[in-house]
């Protein structure tokens, strides 16, 4: 019931189990991002994922004024197309990922439109969630 308020709002959340979000709720930390500040850039360091609690956040172009090409809905997690972009852009398994960190690199551009709320799992945090609950 403490995390009822995250749980309900982010699509990841409302199919799993309530050990699962017990656990994982706890390891959410919230942040707040303004109009027109970045959530993460292009090259950046792949640090955590992300879920996208209230507000409006997109890819954009920087090299194009920052138009946006893309939403992402409240709701929804992002940051992983990035692990994904990277994996493929240097031929590293999918599968492999964690045991590359040091390639893994932001291959987009994410900024918000308005005030948003953001809550960021860190890889550290996902890899002991993976320990725990393998599925």
């Amino acid at each position: 019931f403490i995390h009822d308020k995250t749980y309900k709002k982010i699509w990841f959340l409302q199919a799993q189990a309530w050990t699962f979000i017990a656990f994982i709720c706890p390891m959410l930390k919230p942040i707040c991002v303004q109009p027109d500040e970045y959530v993460y850039k292009e090259g950046d360091e792949v640090n955590c994922i992300y879920f996208l609690k209230v507000g409006s956040v997109g890819f954009v172009l920087p090299r194009h004024h920052n138009i946006k090409y893309c939403d992402y809905p409240e709701g929804a997690h992002f940051g992983v197309l990035d692990i994904i972009s990277s994996c493929y852009k240097h031929n590293i398994p999918i599968e492999e990922w964690q045991m590359n960190l040091d390639k893994m690199k932001r291959e987009f551009t994410v900024m918000s439109q308005k005030i948003s709320e953001i809550l960021s799992l860190s890889i550290k945090d996902l890899d002991l969630m993976k320990q725990d609950f393998e599925e």
